[in-house]
């Protein structure tokens, strides 16, 4: 099984399954505070079973998190700052009155477009640009994504330690890194460290990253396991990537006068809207069971979502 929960779902969890819409939360809502109001003509359906994938994991957990007085979320090495701000942003849409995001990135630049993202959301939110300015013991929610896989060998259990006690005791910790069983070692990888900057030190097996995080006083509450490598997503997406991002470049590209980039807007608006109704849908359920159900040793990304213990 790709899915797998490691306690029996409550009848109130249960009830709460779906509550998070962080799919089309993010299409709708997120995005276009990324890439520009226009721009989102055409749903990518890879980053839509992104989305699923830590749906059905932080749904376990949406009623515990609803019943704090106030969430606080850490979004750790958070890049532009996308992921959190979708988390942040759909349980205020549940009507959680007092959501805040600290953030923390060493590229400054990031710092900068994640605060603007936040702010036009509504999201009251900190950027730490110290790793020493984050408080311990402060955070309901860590996540923890794509950076796990960043962290230099030699320093890699003290930089998880420090990560687990900012955590409150019963805290939630959102995990994804690339699959060792998928994606191969690191030194083979075209992002290891040595060829790009602030590249992958390593790959990591499930069974690593369950023991070491275990080891912390972490325990997993479900894990999943997405991507499947031998299936023609790779050529797939070499395809579709080019194509999905035409739109969003000629409409946003400084090279064309504003009123031919407004002509083309407007005439090629009914291609684009009836290829995301017949496209988008067709492709998402079409890559569903192989990107989704996918065996542990057969994928490019592991999803873990942990919780300290300690309550």
């Amino acid at each position: 099984m790709a899915f797998r929960l490691f306690e029996e779902l409550t009848p109130v969890t249960k009830t709460a399954m779906n509550m998070l819409n962080l799919v089309d939360h993010y299409n709708y809502i997120v995005k276009p505070h990324i890439t520009g109001a226009g721009s989102n003509r055409l749903r990518d359906p890879f980053t839509s079973l992104w989305w699923r994938v830590a749906e059905e994991l932080l749904q376990l957990v949406s009623v515990d998190l609803l019943k704090k007085e106030s969430l606080v979320i850490l979004d750790y090495g958070g890049g532009t700052g996308h992921k959190s701000a979708n988390v942040a942003s759909s349980f205020l849409r549940l009507g959680k009155k007092e959501v805040v995001v600290d953030y923390y990135d060493l590229n400054l630049t990031s710092c900068d477009n994640a605060q603007k993202l936040y702010n036009s959301l509504g999201i009251d939110n900190t950027i730490i640009k110290s790793v020493d300015n984050i408080v311990r013991e402060r955070y309901d929610l860590v996540i923890f994504s794509e950076v796990y896989e960043h962290f230099p060998l030699d320093e890699c259990d003290r930089l998880t330690r420090d990560i687990v006690e900012r955590l409150k005791p019963g805290g939630f910790l959102f995990l994804t890194t690339p699959n060792y069983y998928g994606r191969g070692p690191a030194e083979e990888s075209s992002r290891y460290y040595t060829r790009r900057k602030c590249g992958h030190y390593k790959h990591y097996k499930p069974e690593e990253v369950l023991e070491h995080f275990s080891s912390l006083g972490m325990k997993c509450l479900g894990e999943c396991y997405s991507g499947k490598k031998t299936t023609g997503r790779c050529k797939f997406q070499d395809y579709w990537y080019p194509f999905y991002r035409f739109d969003e470049r000629l409409y946003r590209s400084r090279r064309l006068p504003n009123a031919l980039r407004k002509l083309y807007y407007y005439c090629s608006h009914p291609f684009w809207v009836f290829l995301d109704l017949l496209a988008y849908q067709y492709l998402y359920n079409r890559l569903y069971s192989d990107y989704i159900y996918v065996h542990r040793k057969n994928s490019m990304t592991m999803s873990l979502l942990f919780q300290k213990e300690g309550l």
